[in-house]
């Protein structure tokens, strides 16, 4: 289990539960506090989500990749001559400079966007959807 922390309030009386793991620390607070109490409580753990969602850089579009950056990057973490391979294919959008590969972010999902497959219901409606255009 990970670590997490639960914070339940009932009229008044705030519930404190921390879990560290299932098999090291539980712990449950049951403390009696005033609405001005709770809320400045509430507005200190919103202020320290904030501040910390703000550190985090924004992932950029435009970033490139090389070769072993990207191996990490994809979701199924392939080796690096699997990806060579999909070059050699023309699989996967790539660029070239000089002898070094590069890849950009935004291809890349899109490219991994594009794998996706269709559900069986979005099959059968472009099956008769082919069919109609094939009767006229």
């Amino acid at each position: 289990m990970p670590d997490c922390t639960y914070i339940k309030t009932y009229t008044g009386i705030v519930v404190h539960y921390f879990a560290k793991t299932s098999k090291v620390m539980n712990a449950v607070t049951i403390t009696q506090i005033t609405p001005t109490e709770l809320e400045i409580l509430i507005e200190k753990a919103v202020s320290k989500t904030l501040a910390a969602l703000e550190r985090e850089p924004a992932p950029d579009p435009e970033r490139w990749y090389d070769i072993k950056e990207l191996a990490e990057y994809l979701p199924d973490k392939p080796a690096v001559p699997t990806i060579y391979g999909y070059v050699h294919r023309r699989a996967i959008p790539y660029h070239k400079n000089s002898k070094k590969l590069y890849f950009l972010k935004s291809e890349i999902d899109a490219w991994l966007r594009s794998g996706r497959q269709l559900t069986n219901t979005e099959a059968e409606a472009v099956a008769v959807n082919l069919l109609k255009r094939r009767s006229r």
